[in-house]
C-alpha cells in the first residue's frame, strides 16, 4: 500500500506527518476489501495500482479515508457491511451453503480458485470458500494442502472434518449470542492497546498468534518473531489480566 501513501503525498492529499500517523495494518486491510476499492476508484492488479477515475478524485476519496484513519475518526472495526457478518446476520443463508455443499476434489478446486482471485470474489462467496478449506485443508490452513491429497489416498478424505450437523450447530449457537459479539480488523498489537487494556470486569483474554515458519506461505499477512516477541511483551507486562497464548 505504500505506492497509494506515496501518490496521496506526491498530490498533496496527505502531508507527511499525517502519512506517518496513518496506521499501516489498518490501512492496508481497508484497502485490500474489493469493496471499498470500487467506491474509491482504484484497483490493484501485479501489486500495481491503478485509477478509474480522475487523479484528483480519487486523491480526494483515498486521502479522507486514509486522514480519518490517522486521526482515529474511522477505526476499521467500525467498517463492515452485512457478507462481513454472515455467521451473525445471515445465519440461514450460510447453514443452507453448508448443507447443500458437496465435498468433492471438484469443489475444493472451485473454493481454492475463487480463494486464489480473492480480489475479485463477492466477500459471502469469499467467506464460505474460506470456510470450506479450513475445513478440508490440513490443519486447517486456507493456502494449505487437501486434507488426504488430490488422490485421496491417504487415511483421511477431505470430508472427515467437514461434518455437516456439527458445524450448523456451532453455527447458530454463535448466532444466539450475536449481541454479545463484536468484530475487529485491527492488528493484534493495536487491538490489545486500544481494546483489551479498557476492558474491566471480569474479563480472561485468548491469544491465538499465526505459525511464524513458512508464514509468508500460509497467511495473506504474516507474522514474524518480532511480531510475537512484541505481542508477548504486552501480555508478560501483566497489561490484561488473565490471558492465554495459543500453541
Amino acid at each position: 500500500m505504500t505506492q497509494i501513501l506515496d501518490f496521496l503525498e506526491e498530490h498533496g492529499h496527505l502531508s507527511p506527518e499525517e502519512r506517518r500517523a496513518v496506521p499501516a495494518t489498518s490501512f492496508k486491510r481497508l484497502i485490500s476489501t474489493p469493496e471499498v476499492r470500487d467506491k474509491l476508484g482504484i484497483s490493484i492488479a501485479n501489486g500495481e495500482f491503478k485509477l478509474h477515475a480522475s487523479k484528483a478524485a480519487v486523491g480526494k476519496a483515498v486521502g479522507h479515508v486514509a486522514k480519518d484513519l490517522a486521526r482515529g475518526t474511522t477505526k476499521t472495526e467500525k467498517i463492515y457491511t452485512k457478507d462481513d457478518r454472515t455467521i451473525l446476520n445471515d445465519t440461514d443463508w450460510l447453514c443452507g451453503r453448508i448443507e447443500s455443499a458437496k465435498v468433492t476434489i471438484p469443489a475444493w478446486r472451485r473454493h481454492r480458485a475463487i480463494y486464489e482471485r480473492r480480489d475479485k470474489a463477492g466477500l459471502a462467496d469469499l467467506g464460505f470458500s474460506a470456510l470450506f478449506l479450513n475445513r478440508t485443508n490440513r490443519s486447517g490452513i486456507i493456502g494449505g494442502g487437501i486434507i488426504g491429497g488430490k488422490e485421496q489416498a491417504g487415511k483421511w478424505s477431505l470430508d472427515v472434518r467437514f461434518n455437516k450437523a456439527t458445524l450448523i450447530e456451532r453455527i447458530r449457537k454463535i448466532a444466539r449470542y450475536r449481541d454479545r459479539i463484536k468484530l475487529s480488523r485491527l492488528d493484534g498489537r493495536e487491538f490489545t492497546t486500544q481494546v483489551v487494556c479498557k476492558l474491566q470486569g471480569n474479563t480472561f483474554v485468548f491469544f491465538d498468534p499465526p505459525y511464524i515458519e513458512r508464514s509468508r506461505k500460509l497467511y495473506f499477512n504474516k507474522s514474524t518473531i518480532d511480531d510475537h516477541r512484541a505481542l508477548a511483551g504486552h501480555v508478560l507486562a501483566g497489561l490484561f489480566g488473565p490471558s492465554l497464548f495459543g500453541p
